[in-house]
C-alpha cells in the first residue's frame, strides 16, 4: 500500500530532479549568451560606423524594427573610408537575433525555475491537497463517474452485479445484533441459542454495488496481484448516495 509520505517523497524528488535539470539548461544559455554578447561588443566600431542608430538604442530594439535602420554604406572620409558589405550587416543582425532569442530562453527558463520552485510545497499542505482532491473524486465517482488516473493503469468506477440468492447485509444486522443484546435479549444462534432472535438482515435489492477498478487497459507488470481498496468511509457513502437517490443505479455499468 502507498503511503502519502512515499508519495510525497517521490513528488519532491521528481521536482528537484527536474529543477536540476532547468538549473543546468539555464547555466548553458547563459554561457551561450555571454558568448554573443562579447560578439556583438566587438562589433561596436562597425555599429556605430555604420549603423544610423546607437549600439544602445539598438540592444534594446526587436527583431521586427531592425528592418527600420538605416545602414550607412561608407563611414569615414579620404583614404580612412570604409565600406560595409551585406554579409557584415547579415552578420550583425544575425547576432542581434541570437541575443533576443538567448534572452527569451532565458526568460522562459526563469519562469519555469521559479514555477518548480513554487510546487515544492510542505508535506502538510501535499497532504491536504491529495486528501481534497481524492474526495472530489471520489463524490464523483459515486455519482457514476469513470475516473481514469491516467499512464494506462485502468479505471475506477462502482459496479453493480445481479445478487444470486439472500445476501446477508453484515452492517444491519450487526446492528439489530446489538440491539438484541442490549435489552438483554438472546441472538439466534443454531448451536447455542436455537431458541433465539434472528438478527439477519438480508439484502433486497436486485444489485449488489461496489468499488471496481476495471484494468482493460491497464499495462502495469504483473496487474493480478495488484488491488483497490477503497476507504470504508467512501463504502458508507456509496450506500448513502443510493439511499437518497432511487434512480442512482441507472448511473452504474454491470
Amino acid at each position: 500500500m502507498l503511503r502519502i509520505k512515499e508519495v510525497y517523497d517521490d513528488y519532491v524528488k521528481e521536482l528537484k530532479s527536474d529543477k536540476a535539470k532547468v538549473e543546468d539548461s539555464l547555466d548553458k544559455l547563459h554561457t551561450s549568451l555571454k558568448y554573443v554578447e562579447r560578439k556583438l561588443h566587438k562589433a561596436r566600431c562597425f555599429i556605430r560606423n555604420h549603423f544610423l542608430v546607437s549600439y544602445d538604442e539598438l540592444i534594446k530594439m526587436r527583431s521586427s524594427d531592425y528592418k527600420l535602420i538605416k545602414i550607412e554604406r561608407y563611414s569615414g572620409s579620404g583614404i580612412k573610408r570604409y565600406a560595409c558589405t551585406d554579409a557584415e550587416v547579415h552578420s550583425i543582425f544575425s547576432i542581434l537575433k541570437q541575443r533576443l532569442e538567448l534572452k527569451r530562453s532565458v526568460g522562459l527558463m526563469l519562469k519555469h525555475l521559479t514555477e518548480l520552485t513554487d510546487e515544492i510545497i510542505s508535506e502538510t499542505e501535499f497532504r491536504f491537497i491529495l486528501q481534497e482532491f481524492n474526495s472530489n473524486i471520489a463524490d464523483e465517482i459515486i455519482k457514476g463517474y469513470h475516473f481514469n488516473p491516467g499512464n494506462y493503469i485502468g479505471l475506477i468506477r462502482i459496479k453493480k452485479k445481479k445478487r444470486v440468492g439472500k445476501n446477508v447485509n453484515w452492517g444491519d444486522s450487526n446492528k439489530k445484533k446489538a440491539e438484541i443484546l442490549a435489552r438483554g435479549g438472546i441472538p439466534y444462534n443454531k448451536e447455542t441459542a436455537p431458541d433465539g432472535e434472528e438478527w439477519l438482515v438480508y439484502f433486497i435489492s436486485e444489485y449488489a454495488y461496489w468499488w471496481y477498478w476495471n484494468k482493460g487497459n491497464c499495462r502495469l507488470t504483473n496487474k493480478s496481484i495488484f488491488s483497490f481498496t477503497p476507504m470504508f468511509a467512501q463504502k458508507g457513502n456509496l450506500s448513502k448516495y443510493r439511499k437518497n437517490n432511487p434512480l442512482a443505479e441507472l448511473k452504474y455499468d454491470e
